[in-house]
Parts: C-alpha cells; sequence; structure tokens
C-alpha cells in the first residue's frame, strides 16, 4: 500500500484512539487492548 493510504488511516486510527470508548469503536478496542485488536484484524482478514 502507499503513503497515500497509510498516513491518513494512521491519523484516524490516532484520533479515535483519544476519543471515548463509549462511543468509539477503535477507542474501546484500544482500551481492551492489544489482543482485542489483533482478534478483531484476524476477523476483517477472513
Amino acid at each position: 500500500m502507499s503513503d497515500n493510504v497509510l498516513k491518513p488511516l494512521t491519523r484516524v486510527l490516532e484520533q479515535r484512539e483519544q476519543a471515548d470508548p463509549d462511543s468509539s469503536y477503535v477507542a474501546g478496542l484500544h482500551q481492551a487492548g492489544i489482543n482485542k485488536i489483533l482478534e478483531k484484524v484476524g476477523e476483517e482478514a477472513v
């Protein structure tokens, strides 16, 4: 993938990581920890 996709995606993920976990699914995943994030990535990859 090119930086044209990865840089904006990184910015969005960083912003959502700081959000309220009750209102942001991504923030909730970050709060749950790396294993939960990896589980979700694995689900989406299938």
